[in-house]
């Protein structure tokens, strides 16, 4: 019997069975008395280590992929799979997430959260649009925070485009950022007429072909490490 490859567990008497879905994997005979091969003993061996592995497989996070125009907290703007169907829970602090295909969508909380955060391309057939956009609400000072890399402009398709348009009072945290990359010609935007709050507490890189512009306007830019921005790239 392989370790970890039963859904479900059965017993009678003193025999416990290993089920994966309607196969039985295994038996085991369990002494009555206590201690380790006891049925207790196994019986609350087998729960711990069934929610266990849930925990770990929740701990990886999963994808999350926009497929239409609408807010971050709405479950009718997500889906598991680039193209897929919407109604994929709202993303947490675990996943990836992938704006795409022409979408745009709005940060209208204060605690919105993702591991990772690609703006831009079209992962389903390589077609157009392979746009994408991120903008903060207007109200209720929303902020999103990213664990891992903010990346403006996808990698994935040539000729994608990310934007981020910030409004007064959003705040966008994140460890590192990238305007565009070397493996694909991709542009980005990053808009902060209206003001709001960019943390970069690690490196922001500015790479590769495309049209990369910052429109600083009262927007402020705090950076937890040394960064050299490129001139060119702010208005």
């Amino acid at each position: 019997m392989k370790a970890g490859s039963w859904s479900s567990f059965s017993a009678v008497g003193n025999i416990v069975s290993f089920w994966q879905g309607s196969r039985r994997e295994g038996s085991h005979f369990a002494k009555k008395s206590r201690g380790w091969g006891s049925i207790d003993f196994i019986k609350n061996l087998f729960i711990t280590l069934f929610f266990f592995a849930i925990g770990i497989g929740s701990a990886f996070g999963a994808n999350r992929f926009s497929v239409a125009t609408g807010n971050w907290n709405s479950i009718t703007t997500w889906s598991t799979t680039s193209g897929g169907t919407a109604g994929a829970s709202v993303p947490t602090s675990s996943d990836a997430v992938t704006i795409e295909n022409g979408n745009i969508v709005t940060i209208d909380i204060t605690n919105a959260a993702c591991a990772s955060l690609t703006i831009g391309g079209n992962r389903k057939n390589n077609s157009f649009p392979r746009t994408g956009a991120i903008q903060f609400s207007t109200t209720g000072n929303p902020v999103l925070t990213v664990s891992g890399i903010v990346q403006v402009g996808g990698t994935v398709n040539n000729a994608s485009h990310g934007t981020i348009t910030f409004q007064n009072g959003s705040n966008l945290i994140c460890n590192n950022l990238a305007m565009g990359n070397t493996t694909k010609t991709s542009s980005s935007s990053i808009i902060m007429t209206s003001g709001g709050t960019l943390t970069i507490n690690g490196e922001m890189t500015v790479a590769g072909t495309g049209t990369k512009t910052w429109t600083r306007g009262t927007g402020t830019v705090v950076f937890g490490a040394i960064n050299t921005l490129p001139a060119t790239v702010f208005t």
